[in-house]
């Protein structure tokens, strides 16, 4: 990365130096409002708090599975959700998941679902994954009909030996009662209420089925002996992978970066939303779920399984989940979607499929790559065009101001284009990333985006506006990202997180892409303006 680009460790921490002695001590002043314990009339509210200081800096560290107020329970209309038991402030941990299988891969690597299977296959699990993976769904509506405790999957291994114990005094005659053939089976609930259900797969097999060991060490069992097709399918709708770790984390816990797959069962009990209110950070073999947003008591806590997909149309959504996990969305996104007028629709989804055909794909890539004015210019005008077909679409449709930020998130490729050559090849703008931060802090904050948009900004802020109600302003959106995506830090770890994402190429939010050599100014102008902020 260009030197030019870079943020000193001491120069960062004197830019944030100020946010976080007044603001960022005022969100943790609230936060821990939060968590007070209540009226004597009043149960305490379970926490699920984690040493954000030892997280991030002590790669020895794993924190152990576990889970904040959140219950599962049968969902109107057929399968489960996740609820929250108590308001769940942004930032806060929700859950806390160890995985019975996880694979790495160097980065780029497109890990499937199929390579988690082979691995599981000639794999050996303990009683205890095994019964977790036995409560999965399996795409048959059988395997969603029945809800057990979460306890069940975070202490697994206590309620297998439990249940060891009791079948073992039953069978000696000691009065116990009988122990049921099978344990009821839990589901993923990825996308309840629009299951496409599967006959050919088979109902659930007990935690004693897939635990058949052969001749397997005891308290082991040969996944290769349970029912390899159910098995199969349970990999298939509940895996999860990336193409990279955090790098953030990585970077912070002295990691090697990785393609990764897994299966964490806790996590995967989740339902989609294409606007979640959680994220989920990989730490170790850990994913760390906590709230992107405020979660009400008695509300779904969601998370969403489009990744490079969420800023698209309902349609294309829906086609990508209904292909990939077998269910028709109808999460309040796309409903809100559509509600709309049939031309507003219509021309979110013909933006999303223009900008997408190869000959714009292979435009772009031309324009930015030569960076040449005249590609550039032409690129601006026509991704203009397309918005402001859309701008006046909704105008004369009368969409109202709180529906359209949602609308723009979905052809949010054009919004994109438009902004990027506006600002390639001209001094940094500060109000070209600005511009994108609303579409995408709704539909997916604490996201890499989110959290690359808004440290852009803050760099841009610090060069430009220095010492000033700009820099004030972006560097509490900055630390609000970074709140939701890591919990609550204190300033060092917090400039040592940002440091971090820093040293990584990024450019208008995406991660690896080279930025561009404007900024051949912006270390000595940043230095200005970070010693000010220190000094004050």
């Amino acid at each position: 990365m260009a030197s030019s680009w870079a943020i000193s460790h001491a120069g960062s921490r004197g830019l944030l130096a100020r946010a976080n002695g007044r603001r960022l001590a005022v969100a943790v002043a609230a936060k821990r409002n939060v968590h007070k314990a209540p009226p004597n009339n009043k149960p305490r509210v379970a926490r699920l708090e984690l040493d954000n200081e030892r997280l991030y800096t002590d790669a020895a560290y794993l924190p152990p599975p576990g889970a904040g107020p959140i219950t599962l329970v049968k969902a109107p209309g057929g399968g489960r959700a996740i609820l929250a038991t108590a308001n769940i402030a942004p930032g806060e941990v929700v859950m806390v998941s160890s995985p019975v299988a996880f694979q790495t891969a160097p980065v780029g690597t497109d890990l499937r679902p199929e390579q988690l299977l082979q691995a599981l296959d000639a794999a050996q699990l303990s009683d205890a994954g095994s019964h977790r993976i036995s409560l999965l769904y399996d795409g048959t509506v059988g395997s969603t009909s029945q809800v057990v405790p979460l306890d069940q999957f975070f202490n697994a291994e206590a309620h297998v030996k439990k249940a060891a114990a009791k079948a073992k005094a039953a069978a000696k005659g000691f009065g116990a009662k009988p122990v049921a053939a099978r344990e009821p089976a839990l589901a993923t609930c990825r996308g309840f209420g629009d299951k496409q259900a599967d006959s050919s797969v088979s109902q659930p097999p007990s935690a004693d089925t897939i635990m058949q060991g052969g001749a397997a060490a005891p308290g082991r069992s040969t996944v290769a002996n349970s029912n390899s097709r159910r098995l199969e399918a349970v990999v298939k709708f509940n895996a999860y992978g990336h193409e990279h770790r955090d790098l953030a984390a990585c970077e912070a816990r002295q990691e090697d970066d990785s393609a990764y797959v897994g299966l964490w069962p806790e996590y995967a009990l989740l339902n989609h939303s294409c606007a979640p209110n959680t994220s989920a950070t990989l730490v170790g073999d850990r994913l760390v779920i906590r709230a992107s947003r405020a979660i009400e008591r008695g509300s779904d806590v969601t998370v969403s399984y489009l990744q490079e997909m969420a800023m698209t149309p309902a349609q294309r959504r829906r086609q990508y989940l209904s292909g990939a996990y077998g269910f028709t969305c109808m999460c309040n996104r796309c409903k809100l979607e559509d509600s709309q007028p049939e031309a507003v629709k219509q021309r979110v989804q013909s933006i999303h499929e223009t900008v997408s055909s190869q000959e714009w794909q292979a435009r772009t890539q031309a324009a930015y790559s030569s960076k040449d004015a005249r590609l550039l210019r032409q690129m601006q005008e026509d991704a203009k065009a397309l918005t402001d077909a859309l701008e006046k679409d909704m105008d004369e449709a009368k969409v109202g101001p709180e529906v359209q930020p949602w609308l723009r998130a979905s052809a949010y490729s054009a919004y994109f284009l438009q902004a990027l050559g506006s600002d390639v090849g001209k001094k940094d703008q500060l109000a070209v990333p600005r511009s994108l931060l609303p579409y995408v802090a709704i539909v997916a904050p604490a996201s890499d985006v989110h959290l690359l948009l808004t440290l852009e900004v803050l760099l841009r802020a610090a060069e430009q506006a220095k010492d000033s109600k700009e820099t004030e302003s972006a560097t509490r959106a900055c630390i609000l990202a970074a709140t939701l995506r890591y919990g609550n830090m204190s300033q060092g770890l917090l400039t040592k997180i940002l440091d971090a994402i820093i040293k990584r190429d990024s450019y208008m939010g995406i991660f690896t892409v080279a930025r561009p050599a404007s900024r051949s100014t912006a270390a000595a102008a940043t230095s200005e303006a970070v010693s000010k902020a220190a000094a004050a």
